[in-house]
């Protein structure tokens, strides 16, 4: 909360996606959580320097300068804190389609799907959500193409595998207990690519959504390109690699069908 207003990500302003809204939506939505809030600083989220500044120049030790706003939550029901995230999803989703003029909002979360019963809650109530997933292997071979760019994952292929196993075992286990399964769609990139016009027209019926207003057909995915990306394992993982991944992620490769 004390940076509130920054994004985690470098260089992207929430401003010009939500206007102005943005920040007294923030602030509202942060006073509706917060008790009291306080100028201080706490181990893990301090540097190196302004933890020696406040040590060395007392003056500094409540000083904007080295030191960020602290807050002390309210004690809330999960119910409170369940309507208070709501209203303020609405707010910046509202604020976001009537600064771009649209009337549909997409969230692109990649880990929302690990949580996919609480993040519904958060979201208005005509929301859907929709699931892509890959074969595995294909996802190693493209961190393998990016010269390990992908941090967020393990390099090695024994931990990635384990890694994968671990992720579509939570996928599977938060399918089982998900309270609202007709607003939810799991779609396989590889189907999507290689059945295209089929599996397009099952994400438009399941959002419910006209496919005339699909005007910019292949802009931002063309399956002529992206074929080259399924099966890319076949070629770009050695022996040892396969091996490996076919024996910790078998079990995953045969429930969705991939080739093991």
């Amino acid at each position: 909360l004390g940076r509130k207003y920054t994004s985690p990500s470098p260089g992207l302003d929430y401003s010009k996606i939500f206007g102005k809204e943005y920040f007294s939506a923030v602030s509202d939505y942060v006073s509706n959580l917060v008790e009291l809030s306080f100028i201080g600083l706490s181990y893990g989220v301090d540097t190196l320097i302004k933890r020696q500044l406040n040590q060395r120049v007392p003056f500094l030790r409540r000083s904007r300068l080295t030191n960020i706003d602290m807050y002390v939550t309210k004690n809330m029901s999960r119910q409170d804190f369940v309507k208070h995230t709501n209203e303020f999803v609405i707010r910046l989703a509202n604020a976001a389609l009537l600064k771009s003029g649209k009337s549909r909002f997409v969230f692109d979360e990649g880990f929302a799907s690990m949580n996919i019963n609480r993040v519904i809650e958060y979201l208005p109530v005509e929301s859907k959500i929709v699931v892509m997933i890959r074969d595995p292997r294909d996802v190693y071979a493209e961190l393998k193409a990016s010269n390990d760019a992908w941090m967020f994952q393990p390099r090695d292929i024994k931990d990635f595998s384990r890694y994968q196993k671990v992720m579509f075992e939570r996928w599977e286990q938060q399918k089982s207990e998900f309270k609202y399964p007709d607003r939810l769609l799991e779609i396989k990139f590889d189907e999507l690519i290689i059945d295209y016009e089929k599996t397009k027209s099952k994400i438009f019926s399941f959002l419910a959504i006209s496919e005339e207003l699909h005007t910019e057909r292949f802009s931002k995915l063309n399956p002529e390109y992206s074929i080259k990306n399924v099966g890319k394992w076949r070629t770009d993982l050695t022996d040892f690699e396969k091996d490996v991944s076919r024996d910790i992620l078998g079990e995953t490769l045969t429930n969705y069908n991939w080739e093991s």
